[in-house]
């Protein structure tokens, strides 16, 4: 069952484990980005960085549709999933306000400069609301590492927190602007 679809990717429900998914290209090109996003995340995990606030990545799998990223489904504590940031303040879901809205990026985008883990495309389907029990944190789940293609940027992500910090304040410089005007 289909969870989410990009422009180059859709997500499947893992088919043996509810609580996974997969990521597998659609486009000729979204391979690239599933390889990207796995050398990425592996190295944060390599280097021991903090990783709560991005959608684990387990590894490779087989499917009908070629080769797949398993990444843990992001879900709120009751079970149900967790919304995009885009269908919660949509839906205006729980009546957050804007003000908690910006507290909640301001967070997202600390953790990502404390940790030196490059956003590249924060918006506003890259990110989902958990509920873990009265208390709202957002999950990146797609948009960092590099996209499109390998590049020495790429590999500079991996090796440089400062570029990948100016990166990531340029991105979510940005992407609040466009979320003040977002309703």
């Amino acid at each position: 069952m289909a969870i989410g679809k990009g422009n180059k990717r859709i997500c499947f429900q893992h088919p043996g484990n509810k609580s996974l998914c997969v990521k597998v290209a659609h486009r000729k090109d979204g391979w690239k980005e599933n390889i990207i996003e796995w050398l990425y995340i592996k190295s944060l995990n390599l280097k021991s960085i903090d990783t709560s606030h991005l959608a684990m990545c387990h590894g490779w799998t087989s499917t009908n549709f070629g080769h797949g990223l398993v990444f843990d489904r992001v879900v709120n504590f009751d079970g149900t999933n967790a919304l995009t940031l885009k269908d919660f303040l949509k839906n205006d879901v729980l009546n957050v306000d804007q003000e908690k809205i910006a507290e909640l990026v301001s967070s997202l985008k600390l953790w990502a400069l404390k940790n030196g883990v490059a956003v590249i495309e924060p918006n506003e389907v890259n990110i989902m609301v958990r509920d873990t029990g009265g208390i709202l944190e957002l999950v990146l789940v797609d948009g960092v590492g590099g996209r499109e293609r390998f590049s020495v940027k790429n590999l500079m992500y991996v090796f440089s927190k400062k570029y990948s910090n100016r990166k990531t304040k340029k991105q979510f410089l940005a992407f609040e602007k466009k979320l003040i005007n977002f309703k």
